[in-house]
């Protein structure tokens, strides 16, 4: 199909202008996605099909806004553990070293049964076992709320491959090194191993599982596991 003929299936049937999509979701069985669009004139809501092929030959032509391109990249990674390079959208996924990681924990963590992403919000952290859990707010916008009870490490090497928003990581390791740590307003937060108990200078990603120092980030001067290629802090590649 042609990208005019595809492009008029954006259009609302009433009013012959372009609707804006308000959903998007991926049929795994069939390689489609279904778009719902809102029509700013009439208010009408329609749904669409596309085979993925012709949804990226839209987003190939600029038709689809970014925020959509970075919603189907996640959402095939999620069902297909692929990554697809897009313009527009994520720019790249970084390796992690538990490749099943995103198929057994990040989709449960990031798709609802709906087809729709989960919006995050920080809960508490909460030291359990001799393991630090981070408790992560799932919101899907059909109406679903879900707690989520994540090991720190498992949260981090999540954070390592792009996927999370940076605010949310941001202000999960300024929360956690508040949670561990005592704040110094002239020397910021001292992470220093000496007033840290073992499973929380592991769970700050501090130490490995031996207790051994892991490198530090030339960049800012984080602490991080010598699996990653990327500082899950600043963002700089390392």
């Amino acid at each position: 199909m042609s990208i005019r003929d595809l492009g008029e299936q954006l259009k609302c049937k009433k009013c012959d202008k372009f609707g804006k999509i308000i959903k998007l979701v991926l049929l795994p069985p069939k390689k489609r996605v279904q778009l719902t669009l809102g029509c700013a004139s009439c208010g009408r809501e329609i749904k669409v099909d596309f085979s993925m092929d012709d949804f990226e030959k839209l987003i190939n032509s600029g038709l689809i806004d970014n925020d959509w391109v970075k919603d189907y990249q996640r959402k095939v990674l999620f069902h297909f553990q692929t990554y697809k390079k897009l313009p527009g959208g994520i720019e790249g996924v970084y390796s992690i070293k538990n490749p099943e990681l995103i198929k057994r924990v990040g989709r449960e963590l990031f798709l609802c049964t709906c087809g729709d992403l989960f919006q995050w919000k920080l809960g508490k952290f909460i030291p359990k076992k001799k393991m630090v859990y981070a408790e992560i707010l799932l919101h899907s916008s059909c109406g679903k709320d879900f707690k989520k009870l994540v090991e720190v490490p498992i949260a981090r090497e999540l954070f390592a491959t792009g996927l999370v928003d940076e605010d949310f990581v941001k202000k999960f390791n300024e929360d956690l090194a508040n949670e561990f740590t005592d704040f110094n307003a002239k020397e910021g937060y001292g992470l220093t191993a000496s007033i840290l108990a073992p499973f929380a200078q592991e769970a700050l990603g501090m130490a490995t599982a031996e207790n051994e120092t892991d490198r530090k980030c030339p960049y800012c001067g984080s602490v991080i596991s010598k699996f990653t290629d990327k500082c899950p802090v600043c963002g700089n590649d390392v």
